[in-house]
């Protein structure tokens, strides 16, 4: 049941454009009075008193006068324009701008696409303890747009911009640290974040502290925090943690045994395309669990996770398609299903496939072909292939 944390995508842009407010600078009456008609929403009036400033080479008045045409306030959005305005500020060194030089290179806004610059303009920023220079510059590393691929130095970054409150930055460290990705392996200090993060309503954090406690890692395990934790996150829509309550409910793990409950959040996981939820969906319909018996049902969902490369989707389908079972009896069909289920190293699959094989039924006899997919399985500790190697190969 343990699924692989995501990552948050790129951080795109501040929340809302960070001007420089006046008691950052010493500058003569109009810079105030820009910064009081911008915060008023009057921008027609800010650009007047900012323009003249930025055109006597004024820093920060530069900065803000980017910002307006970035945003399209006071003036037609242009980000050609902003990223012009961005430059002599960037270039002189001020972190905000270069890191809105690197997020208009990383976007192509502007200016051609080109991520080794993004790279540069935010490790400049990134270097002056620009937080969101210091995120994206993270990621960049971690995903090798820009530069070379380097998991330590993403951690080492996500470290720097979580330690400033960069809740993306915090998780993205949470997960390194939980698989030990580029950083040494800390399970309880994953924990310790996802934590503060679940209590602010992290959804995605909610789900990755629930299979912690669910498995036991990083905290005691404990299945009743587990499901309380996915029952957060399923509340915000996370297909994943629908997935897992579900199973929950139908095992009764955490929770009192619940077909009904099951169903339903099985089916919400399903609905947005949780191919695991679709698998077991079909499950339901096999057993007659929750819902009246049907085989034919159940074949239809193990069809559309089987289509998306789900193994057990198509080990089911294709036992069915072998026995005529929901579905019309099909033994080519079952032989490409098992082979699919196979290729994936399903043990099962491989077991039955090789008794085809050995038979002949469906597919040309082959006793070689045989003995190599038996012996696939008994490498996993597939007991009943380990004993029918003693009498398909014996040595």
């Amino acid at each position: 049941m343990k699924l692989k944390p995501m990552m948050f995508a790129l951080a795109m842009a501040v929340v809302a454009p960070a001007l420089i407010a006046a008691d950052e600078v010493s500058l003569e009456a109009d810079y105030d009075q820009g910064v009081a008609a911008y915060k008023a929403g009057n921008y027609n009036a800010a650009l007047r008193e900012w323009l003249p400033l930025a055109l006597d080479g004024d820093t920060y008045s530069q900065f803000n006068v980017g910002l307006m045409y970035l945003e399209g306030r006071g003036v037609a959005q242009d980000a050609t324009e902003a990223a012009t305005w961005f430059s002599a500020p960037a270039e002189e060194g001020y972190a905000r701008a270069q890191y809105y030089m690197g997020l208009l290179f990383d976007e192509g806004r502007g200016v051609e696409r080109d991520y080794a610059r993004a790279a540069e303009w935010y490790s400049l920023a990134a270097g002056q303890g620009n937080v969101n220079a210091q995120y994206n510059l993270g990621l960049m590393y971690l995903e090798g747009r820009g530069v070379s691929r380097d998991e330590p130095q993403a951690a080492e970054l996500f470290r720097l911009a979580a330690d400033q409150g960069n809740t993306n930055a915090q998780h993205n460290l949470a997960v390194m640290l939980d698989g030990g990705k580029g950083i040494a392996e800390d399970e309880a200090q994953a924990a310790e974040l996802y934590r503060g993060l679940a209590s602010q309503g992290n959804a995605v954090a909610q789900y990755n502290l629930g299979l912690m406690y669910y498995n036991g890692r990083g905290v005691a395990q404990d299945y009743t925090q587990a499901a309380e934790l996915f029952r957060m996150a399923a509340g915000q829509g996370n297909a994943n943690a629908q997935y897992n309550l579900g199973l929950m409910y139908y095992n009764g793990q955490g929770v009192a045994l619940d077909y009904g409950q099951a169903l339903q959040r099985l089916r919400a996981a399903s609905e947005r395309g949780n191919i695991g939820a679709t698998h077991n969906l079909g499950l339901m319909y096999y057993n007659g669990h929750g819902v009246e018996q049907s085989h034919k049902r159940a074949a239809e969902l193990f069809q559309r996770a089987a289509e998306r490369g789900h193994a057990q989707a198509q080990f089911n389908l294709g036992l069915m398609y072998d026995e005529g079972r929901g579905v019309a009896e099909n033994v080519p069909e079952a032989i490409r299903l098992l082979t699919l289920a196979a290729e994936q190293g399903h043990a099962d699959a491989q077991y039955r496939l090789g008794w085809m094989y050995y038979e002949g039924r469906g597919v040309a006899q082959s006793s070689g072909e045989a003995v190599r997919l038996h012996r696939l399985a008994a490498e996993q500790g597939y007991a009943d292939a380990q004993k029918s190697l003693e009498f398909l190969d014996p040595q």
